[in-house]
């Protein structure tokens, strides 16, 4: 059956098909790598927010570290927990828990060390007062001295970049001898700093002839520097470190990722407590 074109939250609409749709991601390993090294050196949990289908949650708490996955999606949660019920090892199931939530209200039952928001998600609050209203409320989640951890893309301002195109990201086999080809398109609007995307999805018979097609569009907005360093400065946060990728190379012009860590600043009953603030250090990986 068709499904009818109308805007969707395609993390909803397409959450069976969404590990095969960020597995065409050139910055996918990259990431991964980059948050697990972060989170290896986090005291306690991690808090993952925009969780998902549990890519990343289910490498941490492979190598150890306990992770708290946060989304608002429950087709998404299900995804991942199917694939947590199916890793047979006790101590990795003990170490992932699971909640939907709204990452704007969610709080944890203790601060954290590290929240992380990873592959981009902070496109979804690229306005200031969405932007703020996140970095906020990531706050009130962290323990003093916390770190916040997230990812976008960088995009020109004429809304030039590495996401401004169509093309298939996904064409391969199926069970039953069916394949399915996934085709990803966005159309830059400058003025709003926001990528009007859409997702279509085909599964075609062996003659060719197409036998499902879903359709989602969303919109994922972009985030300058300065928008980021504004927002940290009046939520409470200092910027630890600012990357240009995921192996941690200085940010600079020819940049195609911005890779942030953010510490929170101490309150001022912190500060008056330990009298002293807390000075910056940098990432090791």
């Amino acid at each position: 059956m068709t499904a009818p074109h109308a805007p969707a939250d395609p993390y909803r609409r397409m959450a069976d098909l969404y590990d095969l749709w960020v597995s065409t991601d050139p910055a996918r390993a990259g990431s991964e790598r980059f948050y697990l090294d972060l989170a290896l050196s986090a005291n306690g949990p991690v808090l993952e927010l925009g969780t998902g289908t549990g890519r990343i949650a289910l490498a941490l708490a492979a190598v150890g570290v306990p992770v708290v996955g946060v989304d608002n999606a429950p087709e998404m949660l299900a995804v991942a927990g199917s694939k947590l019920a199916a890793r047979p090892a006790l101590p990795l199931q003990a170490a992932v828990e699971l909640v939907q939530g709204d990452v704007l209200t969610y709080r944890p039952a203790a601060p954290v060390g590290l929240a992380v928001l990873p592959l981009r998600t902070v496109g979804h609050f690229h306005t200031p007062t969405r932007l703020h209203a996140l970095l906020s409320s990531v706050r009130e989640m962290l323990q003093p001295d916390g770190l916040f951890a997230f990812d976008h893309f960088v995009v020109h301002a004429d809304g030039a970049g590495p996401l401004a195109q169509e093309e298939v990201v996904y064409a391969g086999p199926l069970i039953g001898g069916c394949s399915l080809v996934l085709r990803h398109s966005q159309r830059a609007a400058p003025q709003s700093q926001e990528l009007l995307c859409e997702l279509r999805a085909q599964v075609r018979l062996a003659g060719g002839s197409v036998s499902e097609e879903r359709c989602c569009s969303y919109v994922l907005g972009w985030v300058s520097v300065q928008d980021v360093r504004h927002a940290a400065h009046s939520a409470g946060f200092e910027v630890q470190n600012l990357f240009g990728s995921f192996d941690q190379q200085p940010f600079g012009p020819g940049s195609r990722e911005q890779v942030w860590v953010l510490r929170r600043r101490p309150s001022r009953p912190d500060l008056l407590s330990t009298g002293h603030t807390t000075p910056g250090s940098r990432v090791h990986s």
